[in-house]
């Protein structure tokens, strides 16, 4: 078979481009067009993209796919990309895409919004929006675009759920329409837990109830603004003469033993109990025969099993300041 022959046949084998037809603003860039072609020599393929008519940039010429941005002229623009094989050295072009280029109109304005339930949105104000944590995940959208028939791509759309966590949006013009716009920021921030006790006496707070033969101590906690039923908090009791020096208790059936809660009453686990309820919560305590001054803290970071970010670490204060919990109860 001679070489003429051969390269004819070569000439003649199928290729492809992925689209024939492409609108866009005369200044905008439009979506990859990529070109493909039978390889049954073996050898490597290279490409060469050329291109007729209205001037524009092919962004990759020597690549299978490429790009394409406009020079801010309408017009119509044939693109087209010659395929050579190294081991024939023939080329062979593909069929045609032909681009019309659409005068750029800017979007000028855009309004985006939030929402946790995808049915009620919520404008974001120009400042941003902080959300307080209530375990939803809130997504963003455009609420609005000027031109109202304008066409956009999300280039970034983010959801938040957590404290600490983001969430923003970015759109850039498509087709005929250009302009890059990005949404103000959601943050969702830090739930502040309520804890109290109202049973508070001479500098420290006494016991709700005295059990076991009066010799543990119940002091009931009553907790608020919790999410309820989402990943909880803990409880944690403290024991020491002051809130700085105070460890953490132990646990103990014995009521003589100091700087301990009780196994007595209740159930277990008895020291750093996960809530994730409102309401009234009881802890006890043990050791009664000098005073004995307990404290507790809520979601700590140096007690706690597992912090819990979404939340803020109270101490049980009195008029702003960590308060003991005095065991008075007597055997």
């Amino acid at each position: 078979m001679s070489t003429a022959f051969f390269g004819n046949i070569m000439a003649t084998l199928p290729t492809s481009i992925s689209t024939t037809t492409i609108s866009a603003g005369s200044s905008a860039t439009t979506s990859s067009v990529t070109a493909s072609a039978v390889n049954i020599r073996g050898g490597t393929l290279t490409y060469s993209w050329t291109r007729t008519g209205t001037n524009c940039t092919i962004n990759t010429p020597s690549s299978s796919s490429t790009t394409v941005t406009g020079s801010g002229v309408a017009g119509t623009t044939e693109l087209f990309c010659n395929i050579r094989n190294s081991v024939t050295g023939v080329a062979y072009s593909t069929p045609s895409c032909v681009i019309t280029w659409t005068v750029s109109i800017p979007i000028t304005s855009v309004t985006f919004q939030y929402s946790n339930d995808g049915t009620t949105w919520t404008n974001i104000p120009a400042g941003g929006v902080g959300i307080t944590y209530d375990s939803l995940t809130y997504q963003l959208r455009v609420g609005s675009i000027t031109p109202a028939e304008a066409t956009y791509n999300i280039t970034t759309q983010e959801t938040a759920t957590n404290a600490g966590q983001t969430a923003q949006m970015i759109i850039v013009g498509s087709g005929s329409y250009t302009g890059t716009f990005t949404s103000p920021i959601l943050l969702i921030t830090q739930r502040t837990i309520t804890a109290t006790n109202s049973n508070y006496f001479e500098g420290a707070f006494q016991p709700d109830s005295c059990s076991f033969f009066s010799s543990v101590s119940g002091f009931n906690i009553t907790l608020g603004n919790l999410v309820n039923g989402a990943t909880g908090v803990s409880l944690s009791v403290l024991y020491g003469t002051s809130y700085a020096s105070a460890t953490l208790c132990g646990v103990s059936s014995n009521i003589n033993v100091e700087g301990a809660v009780s196994s007595l009453i209740g159930t277990d686990p008895y020291q750093n109990v996960i809530y994730n309820t409102n309401g009234v919560k009881t802890f006890y305590t043990n050791f009664n025969n000098v005073p004995a001054y307990f404290w507790c803290v809520i979601n700590s970071f140096d007690f706690s099993p597992s912090y819990n970010s979404n939340y803020s670490s109270p101490i049980l204060s009195f008029a702003g300041s960590p308060a003991p919990f005095y065991n008075s109860c007597q055997t």
